[in-house]
């Protein structure tokens, strides 16, 4: 039995990309001796299940920022602490999430281990020196995984195997959300790039109108304050801010439309958990959306404040078009299932 390396900076986020590199590594765990390095030491714990057959290896190495010399400093870093793993748990094949861990592990330059980068993040919101680092060493990888058809067009000319992968479902509910609770959810990272200020004209229209309705977020990260602020100043107290929950689900299956205002996506694995629960997704578009909602089908794409504004009317005021764009959601959401996702998985591990 082989021995895999997934490695990513910070087990402790309850983003999509340590959410997805969790489902893969339990994914694997009944295939291959798994290993999971965080590079980030926050907690000794995950806040979502890791298989009990996985090993988990936590390291706190600091230093990465936009200055150059610290990212050097703590790239360096993370290259001994990765030869001191390779050598001592005997690592056959490694994988790497974020551009920052598959520029690395690319340097690793060993004839007997084998090195994949998962791209999960649109390649064209990369900072452009970062992505003239990402041009010289992703050719090195054994394979690039990307998430889409479009998101392979972009990173095509980086690597000679690229292969798409989507994302598996963490979850596959058995049941959907009813759709009779006025509430409006989002599930993510709280951080710039997801848009949140997108959301305060929304809750002020929804306070005048639909005073009953309100928007539940999920989610923990930098802008935390800076939206709990927003909130309090402007007297948005329909706009909840949860902590990351383990039982999402749950929240899912109780609620009645999914919404998300970012700017750029990959395939946003909160939609396929959406999907799964037939909640009707509503997004601006970006990346993820081109990838994964067929507008006005199994979700509705928008490109403006307005136009999220008159489609949130709509759905407030017809629960057969909340019951029709969840249904065709719930359909598309079974071609994400871990078994499909798995047998991809372990077709490119065999041909390595």
């Amino acid at each position: 039995m082989k021995n895999i390396l997934i490695v990513v900076p910070n087990l402790n986020n309850s983003g999509g990309t340590e959410r997805a590199a969790i489902n893969l590594t339990n994914m694997l765990s009944s295939d291959y001796r798994v290993t999971m390095l965080s590079l980030t030491r926050q907690l000794d714990k995950s806040l979502y299940y890791i298989d009990p057959q996985v090993r988990v290896i936590y390291h706190d190495i600091s230093g990465k920022s936009d200055n150059v010399l610290k990212k050097i400093e703590w790239s360096y870093r993370c290259y001994k602490i990765l030869s001191k793993i390779i050598k001592k748990y005997d690592i056959n094949i490694i994988i790497g999430l974020t551009h920052n861990v598959n520029t690395i592990i690319s340097m690793l330059n060993r004839s007997n281990i084998k090195t994949i980068g998962c791209e999960h993040i649109d390649y064209n919101s990369i900072p452009k020196n970062s992505r003239l680092i990402i041009k010289k060493n992703y050719p090195k990888l054994n394979a690039l995984i990307v998430l889409s058809e479009h998101a392979s067009k972009s990173v095509e000319h980086l690597n000679d195997n690229v292969v798409i992968i989507p994302n598996s479902l963490p979850f596959e509910s058995n049941t959907v959300s009813r759709l009779s609770n006025s509430k409006i959810l989002m599930v993510g990272r709280l951080s710039k790039e997801k848009g949140y200020e997108r959301v305060m004209p929304l809750s002020k229209y929804l306070l005048k109108k639909y005073p009953t309705w309100s928007i539940h977020i999920f989610g923990d990260g930098e802008i935390r304050d800076e939206l709990k602020k927003t909130i309090i100043k402007d007297k948005l107290h329909n706009i909840k801010l949860n902590n990351p929950v383990e039982n999402i689900q749950a929240e899912y299956l109780n609620a009645s439309v999914f919404l998300s205002t970012s700017y750029n996506e990959a395939l946003p694995m909160v939609f396929l958990e959406a999907m799964s629960c037939g909640l009707p997704v509503i997004s601006y578009k970006n990346q993820g959306t081109d990838a994964l909602i067929d507008n006005n089908i199994d979700g509705i794409v928008v490109e403006s404040n307005n136009e999220l504004i008159v489609n949130i009317d709509k759905l407030i005021n017809n629960i057969e078009l909340r019951a029709s764009l969840g249904a065709n959601g719930k359909i598309k959401s079974l071609e994400f299932t871990t078994h499909k996702i798995k047998k991809k998985w372990l077709n490119l591990l065999s041909q390595l």
